[in-house]
C-alpha cells in the first residue's frame, strides 16, 4: 500500500482516484491497490464514448482490462472490484453489461451497447475454460472488442427451411469495454506452469 499512497499522493487533491480511494480504505480491508482497480475501472466506464487517443493512424478508444490479483480469501479482491460495480449500478445502470457466455452473446450484447463495463467475482473460472472452442473464441472476440472493432463474422449455422445458412454478425465500431475482475493466484499459477 505504501507503493500506491506515493502514487495516490502525486495526484490533485480533489481528483476522483484519490477520493475513492482514501474512502474505500475505510469502508473496507481490501489493500488499497485493489480500491485503484475499482477507481480506473468506474473512470473508464464513465468517460464519454469518443474519448479516445490516437495511436500512429487509428484513434484508440479507451477500453481497460483490470486484473486484481491475490490470494484466495484473504486479501478482499471480490470486495473491492464489487464497490465500483455497486457505485456503478446506482449512477447508470446501463453502463453494465451481462457477462457473456459466448463470442455471439458478446457481440450481440455489444451491437446493442457498444459501451459496457463488465464485473467478475472470480475470472479464473474464465481463464481456466481455455481448452474449449467456445471460450477460444470467446477470448478471441474480448481482444478484438479491447482493440476497439470486432470484425464481422460468421459464427454459426442458422437453420432454415431449405437447410442451413451461415449466421453472418456485422461489425462493431467504437467499442469500449472496460472488465474489472478478481482472481485468485492459485488460478494464474496454474496456466504459468
Amino acid at each position: 500500500d505504501e507503493r500506491v499512497d506515493r502514487m495516490l499522493a502525486l495526484l490533485p487533491d480533489d481528483s476522483f482516484t484519490r477520493y475513492y480511494g482514501d474512502y474505500m480504505r475505510e469502508v473496507t480491508d481490501s489493500p488499497l491497490a485493489f480500491h485503484l482497480v475499482g477507481a480506473l475501472a468506474a473512470l473508464s466506464a464513465t468517460a464519454p464514448p469518443d474519448y479516445g487517443m490516437w495511436a500512429g493512424s487509428k484513434m484508440v478508444h479507451a477500453s481497460l482490462f483490470l486484473l486484481a490479483v491475490g490470494r484466495s480469501g484473504r486479501e478482499r479482491k471480490t470486495t473491492a472490484t464489487a464497490k465500483p460495480r455497486e457505485m456503478l449500478f446506482h449512477v447508470n445502470p446501463f453502463l453494465l453489461g451481462p457477462r457473456p457466455g459466448s463470442a455471439a452473446g458478446l457481440h450481440e450484447s455489444l451491437t446493442k451497447r457498444p459501451k459496457q463495463a463488465l464485473f467478475y467475482d472470480e475470472f479464473g473460472d474464465f481463464l481456466a475454460g481455455t481448452g474449449d472452442a467456445n471460450t477460444r473464441l470467446l477470448k478471441m472476440t474480448l481482444n478484438q472488442a479491447y482493440d476497439g472493432n470486432i470484425e464481422a463474422t460468421t459464427l454459426a449455422k442458422k437453420a432454415t427451411k431449405d437447410g442451413f445458412q451461415d449466421h453472418d454478425r456485422g461489425e462493431v465500431r467504437n467499442v469500449r469495454l472496460t472488465i474489472c475482475a478478481a482472481c485468485s493466484l492459485s488460478y494464474i499459477e496454474t496456466l504459468v506452469r
